[in-house]
């Protein structure tokens, strides 16, 4: 047991210092709503068979799941809120968004620390996959004339593989999370006081 606790510590371990060297590598502003400038080099994580990313620039940190408190009355792909770094931050579940069911947030399944501009948040991940660089030529232009839902940007063809780059500012707009921030700022004021 504590073998596979080890490689996937060990894992986490190379994928951040990997992010890590491409985030000083990268002289570009952050990246805003919209459409993001290609070449962009991303984190890729697995929820259930869909292969995901997300703009390096948007990736703070990969950790294994913790203790998620439930929020009443959340959107049901709000999983609840963590404390990161004693601040409470949403956490958000792209796989019910994709699959419209909830999967339980099991030890094996991992959290995507993130932030859009100056919003943070945690998006539950079935397992870290590494770091990609994607291109203007891995789009795929089929995939792209397809309905896809609002929070994706596109869906690039990497070595055959299907690759959804998320709009994290759309799946957070989606979700409401301005009016959940001011709660969990409510709430983080009540925790400090007492």
């Amino acid at each position: 047991m504590s073998n596979r606790f080890d490689s996937q510590r060990d894992r986490i371990k190379a994928l951040e210092q990997e992010i890590q060297a491409i985030k000083q590598a990268i002289v570009s502003q952050p990246l805003e709503i919209g459409r993001p400038t290609l070449p962009l080099n991303t984190l890729t994580f697995r929820i259930e068979e869909i292969f995901v990313a997300l703009p390096i620039e948007s990736t703070i940190e990969v950790t294994p799941m913790v203790l998620v408190t439930p929020l009443p009355a959340a959107p049901p792909s709000v999983r609840g809120t963590i404390s990161y770094r004693g601040r409470l931050i949403p956490v958000l579940d792209p796989g019910q968004a994709f699959f419209e069911r909830i999967k339980p947030l099991t030890t094996d399944r991992f959290l995507v620390i993130a932030k859009d501009n100056q919003r943070m948040y945690a998006l539950v991940a079935d397992q870290p996959e590494g770091v990609i660089r994607i291109t203007e030529s891995d789009l795929d232009s089929a995939a792209q004339l397809a309905s896809i839902p609002k929070f994706v940007h596109f869906i690039a063809n990497i070595d055959q593989q299907a690759v959804i780059l998320l709009d994290p500012g759309r799946l957070l707009v989606e979700n409401n999370l301005d009016s959940l921030e001011e709660l969990l700022k409510e709430i983080q004021g009540g925790r400090e006081k007492a």
